[in-house]
């Protein structure tokens, strides 16, 4: 896949929108799709695809790019240069991508990937020996939510606990 310039910057001003005008995402998508009456359905579908994923995985992509929030624009660049390496997606020779550590992304993507199995296998635990709780765990990419134990800064899950009567 090739990345086109006026299609990565539309999905870089709804994620300013979105991210820090707190707009609703489906408005802003439907605003951008309006933006070029040129764009056909594989761009429309680009851009309301990559905006939409980049917003479901806010959090795990800020980590991964390690920036905060409120995002400034090369805060959102960093984020899609994320987004597009896990996606396998090459990065083209633009200045927004300049230095883009690809292994080092890749890295703390499976660096995460395995805290989170650590996790989930904990929960697991806690759920088969526990006889008065039943665990739902859902991923929620939640910072330090789910275990007072878990040193680190991601964690992967938010766990809703209801007593069982008998």
């Amino acid at each position: 896949m090739r990345l086109h310039r006026n299609l990565c910057f539309a999905t870089i001003d709804g994620l300013m929108q979105i991210f820090n005008e707190g707009e609703y995402a489906d408005k802003v998508i439907q605003q951008l799709l309006k933006r070029d009456k040129r764009w056909g359905s594989r761009d429309r579908a680009f851009v309301a695809e990559t905006t939409y994923d980049i917003v479901r995985w806010k959090r795990l992509y800020a980590e991964i790019a390690d920036v905060k929030e409120p995002f400034d624009r090369d805060n959102l660049w960093r984020m899609f240069a994320v987004w597009a390496t896990l996606k396998g997606i090459k990065l083209p020779d633009w200045k927004y991508f300049e230095n883009t550590p690809t292994r080092k992304i890749k890295g703390r993507f499976d660096e995460l990937s395995k805290d989170l199995e650590k996790l989930k296998i904990h929960l697991t635990k806690i759920a088969n020996e526990s006889e008065h709780f039943i665990v739902l765990s859902q991923i929620a990419l939640a910072e330090n939510e789910a275990n007072n134990n878990y040193t680190g800064s991601f964690t992967a899950f938010s766990i809703f606990a209801f007593s069982i009567t008998k």
